[in-house]
């Protein structure tokens, strides 16, 4: 979760290129494209509980 805040913020703030965020951070270009270009963070899943059986 820590790599995809550093790629929005090197994107969004720092105005840096994907051809330069993913050698950066090690990442595959396009992991960085994909997580620099989406609109909507990604929400994490929670875990259904469900009701044991007797």
């Amino acid at each position: 979760m820590t790599d995809i805040n550093t790629i929005k913020s090197l994107r969004n703030n720092h105005d840096k290129s994907i051809n330069d965020i993913a050698p950066a951070l090690s990442t595959n270009l396009r992991t960085a494209k994909k997580y620099a270009d989406q609109p909507v963070w990604p929400k994490s899943s929670k875990k259904i509980e469900r009701a044991k059986s007797i």
